[in-house]
């Protein structure tokens, strides 16, 4: 018996021994787990920080000012913004133009190598940067229409009967004024639009819960469609009934802001000129030919687009004429390969790309038209993708070979 009880009590204590060393094991074994899940931890951060490092250019400053073929830019890098604000691109540039104050906001447009795009541009709702085409040349008519800014009367609005007086000086107050309005719809900040456009009842109705003495007719105040470009305003003060509102939304918005945005203007188109480049849209005419190598191409300049017109074509030699010429034929030389390999065939449509000079200028108190002329005899041919990323070939216009 007493054997028996020595037996069992050595048979337990092995027993708890083994489990005790069992635990024991587990411990250890979760605790150099834990150990080298933090040197990892540690070790991907510091690894994730040398590449973040090696793989990132110097950043940009804000307000660097640029020097674009001699011309000095008051251009900068876009400032970070949230996603809902400007949608980030990956297949476009674009020139950003930095507000003098936070009572403006940027002005961007899109570029070509560092220089600004006119003509047609590259668009994707949610993909390309948005881009405000209409403040840019609205703040340059400003710059080249001081002497009508000169007869503005900044004391009342003119109206539309004194514009209609025949006489001049109140033909352009009328003018310069809903100029400046227009303006001002696509430069300003949100705030200082609700204060100056904003009919003062509209914008107190413009909450979620609606008085049942509020008119229905009433609109809240929108200076953007569901596509985020600026609206005209269509009234100062909001309203066509309140000539009082009116009249103190003018007055207040020229006598705080006008000088700010003629100073602003005054920073585009240095020395009278822009070096940009222009990209139009043409087609191939015919099926390849073999025996040259190439296609023939229908007008290189026809169509008009942001800023330039085709008829402002300063063409001077022979060649830069038959360009104008929108009827005429041009000789694109291109290997079959590569003709094949872009699925190039009649009636396919190719975008060409200009180096130009442009230079404004007023032709009525009105108006301001945009000459251009070339700076570079080569004429970039790309596929028909509006990011202008697979460039086929060239044109040489000195050496063009043209047909009716």
């Amino acid at each position: 018996m007493e054997k028996r009880k020595f037996t069992n009590l050595l048979f337990a204590s092995f027993f708890f021994i083994g489990v005790f060393q069992n635990i024991q094991a587990q411990f250890f074994k979760k605790l150099k787990q834990s150990v080298e899940n933090r040197i990892a931890e540690k070790a991907d951060k510091e690894i994730d920080g040398m590449f973040k490092y090696n793989h990132t250019e110097k950043p940009k400053k804000e307000n660097e000012t640029v020097h674009i073929n001699g011309q000095q830019e008051n251009t900068s890098i876009a400032p970070k913004k949230p996603a809902e604000e400007v949608a980030q691109s990956s297949d476009t540039d674009v020139i950003t133009y930095k507000a003098p104050s936070a009572d403006f906001v940027d002005i961007i447009i899109q570029s070509h190598k560092g220089l600004p795009r006119y003509g047609d541009l590259h668009y994707r709702l949610g993909v390309t940067t948005p881009v405000n085409n209409e403040g840019y040349k609205k703040l340059v008519e400003l710059k080249f229409l001081r002497e009508t800014y000169d007869d503005m009367n900044l004391a009342k609005l003119t109206s539309y009967e004194e514009k209609s007086s025949g006489d001049q000086r109140q033909g352009n107050s009328y003018f310069a004024q809903s100029h400046l309005k227009n303006l001002a719809g696509q430069v300003c900040s949100e705030e200082v639009l609700k204060t100056y456009f904003c009919d003062e009842t509209a914008n107190a109705s413009n909450t979620n819960t609606k008085s049942k003495y509020q008119s229905s007719r009433q609109i809240p105040c929108e200076f953007s469609d569901s596509y985020k470009i600026r609206k005209v305003p269509s009234h100062w003060g909001g309203s066509r009934n309140n000539e009082f509102q009116q009249q103190r939304s003018y007055k207040g918005f020229s006598e705080k802001y006008l000088r700010t945005l003629q100073s602003w203007a005054d920073t585009f188109f240095g020395n009278g000129e822009q070096v940009a480049y222009l990209v139009n849209t043409t087609n191939i005419n015919g099926k390849y030919d073999f025996k040259n190598k190439g296609f023939w191409l229908t007008g290189l300049i026809r169509s008009s687009g942001f800023m330039l017109h085709p008829s402002n074509f300063l063409a001077y030699s022979e060649n830069e004429k038959k360009i104008k010429n929108s009827h005429q034929q041009f000789f694109f030389s291109i290997d079959p390969q590569k003709a094949k390999e872009f699925n190039l065939q009649e009636r396919v449509p190719l975008n060409c790309v200009f180096k130009v000079k442009v230079f404004p200028k007023v032709v009525n108190h009105t108006q301001v038209q945009f000459d251009f002329e070339l700076v570079d005899p080569i004429i970039e041919i790309y596929s028909k993708n509006e990011a202008l990323t697979e460039k086929l070939g060239e044109i040489d216009i000195e050496n063009l070979q043209s047909k009716q």
